[in-house]
């Protein structure tokens, strides 16, 4: 049945939905107004009703569109407004696609949108993994191939999604992300060079990735409230972040900036700044072991474990690290430990094993000072003149008289 949502959307239009011919709901943006937007919806379920009867022909689909135009107006609409909530594609996610769209039409040789086959699509993927690309690449390119077939088909130029078959692919890591720990921090951090060593202590107390660290400027630091601002563009999950940061570092980029224009960049990152930290590594000593499993988003790995240990609660470590999942959060990022986990272990321990100073059911020997302070008939405190506590002591009646129990 058709319908307009309450919401309005970002771009103050009501949004509507109608079932088509084939069964499924679609969703479009109308007009400012509810009931024009309504009424549309209804005209829009009307003709695919009647066209599912069989009383009208279904459209056409136009195959004058080559793939080149179709890939061309996707990313222009990621660059404007392909993004959540309406927002424009970050860069890095608006070069990707791009890419990858010039990537799968010298593959397949595609001349039209329509030319794209599951099964040319399913043997590109096989060649990949020949080539020895990681599941997780093969996915990214999968999911923008994936993303312009419903972009088209949500736009008239395909009558249905050619990808519709397609299952997913095995995203495992090959190797896995481990973060540093106390002793490494502060080998690297003396090896780096100075300019280098701001960066790895801004990642490691914000967990901000390298391509939102080159973003930030003069203005995101607000020394007052110890924060480090950055616009939602610019951000991974497209949302406004805003990291708490400690009193040190706040004063250590104060510094850093001094005489810098509020626009002007906080940092310089290198491209090539993941090869500048594994010789970093090297230079601190660090064993690595396998060279991938330590690398620059190792910091953001590490800030995530700092952040647990610290005492945050899965909600406040989720917020933190800014993802929209806690999952994510204690399951691929945050990390166990080993020193930790020992320091744990012999904590428990120190509860079930821990030392009587008394055989039980025996009163320790009160010492000189206590003796000097009570009274006895032969070797027993009858009472005690506790001048330290200011308080009486609690007794307990034997066969041989009070015996003082002392706090």
């Amino acid at each position: 049945m058709a319908g307009v949502r309450k919401k309005k959307l970002v771009s103050g239009k009501y949004q509507g939905w109608f079932v088509d011919q084939t069964g499924e709901r679609r969703f479009f943006a109308g007009t400012h107004n509810s009931r024009e937007t309504l009424r549309i919806a209804e005209k829009l379920e009307d003709d695919h009703r009647q066209i599912r009867l069989g009383y009208r022909e279904a459209p056409k689909v136009d195959s004058k569109h080559s793939f080149t135009e179709i890939a061309e107006q996707y990313i222009s609409w990621g660059r404007t407004q392909g993004g959540i909530g309406g927002r424009p594609w970050s860069p890095v996610h608006l070069q990707q696609r791009t890419r990858h769209m010039k990537f799968w039409q010298q593959r397949l040789n595609l001349d039209r949108i329509s030319d794209i086959r599951l099964t040319e699509v399913e043997k590109v993927v096989r060649d990949l993994f020949d080539l020895n690309k990681t599941g997780k690449t093969v996915q990214t390119h999968l999911e923008s191939l994936k993303a312009v077939c419903l972009w088209a088909k949500g736009h008239g130029y395909l009558a249905s999604n050619p990808l519709e078959g397609l299952t997913s692919v095995d995203i495992t890591p090959r190797h896995a992300r481990r973060g540093l720990t106390d002793a490494e921090i502060q080998k690297l951090l003396e090896a780096a060079p100075e300019e280098r060593r701001l960066i790895y202590e801004t990642a490691l107390c914000t967990g901000y990735r390298k391509g939102e660290l080159g973003a930030l400027t003069v203005a995101s630091l607000d020394v007052g409230t110890c924060t480090l601002s950055l616009a939602a563009k610019y951000c991974k999950g497209r949302r406004d972040a805003r990291q708490p940061i400690s009193n040190d570092l706040a004063n250590r980029l104060k510094a850093s900036a001094a005489g810098k224009a509020a626009n002007a960049k906080l940092f310089e990152i290198d491209f090539h700044i993941d090869r500048l930290f594994a010789r970093d590594v090297i230079a601190a000593g660090i064993e690595v072991g396998d060279k991938r499993s330590l690398v620059f988003h190792s910091l953001r790995h590490t800030y995530c474990t700092l952040v647990i240990e610290a005492g945050a609660n899965v909600k406040e470590a989720q917020t933190m690290l800014r993802h929209s999942d806690p999952k994510l959060t204690m399951n691929i990022y945050a990390k166990a430990r080993h020193d930790r986990m020992q320091a744990t272990a012999e904590a428990i321990g120190k509860v079930i094993f821990k030392d009587e100073k008394c055989v039980q059911g025996v009163f320790a020997e009160p010492s000189t000072k206590d003796r000097d302070n009570c009274n006895t008939i032969g070797d027993k405190c009858l009472d005690i003149k506790d001048e330290r506590a200011g308080e009486g002591v609690r007794t307990l009646d034997f066969d041989l008289g009070k015996v003082a129990l002392y706090h």
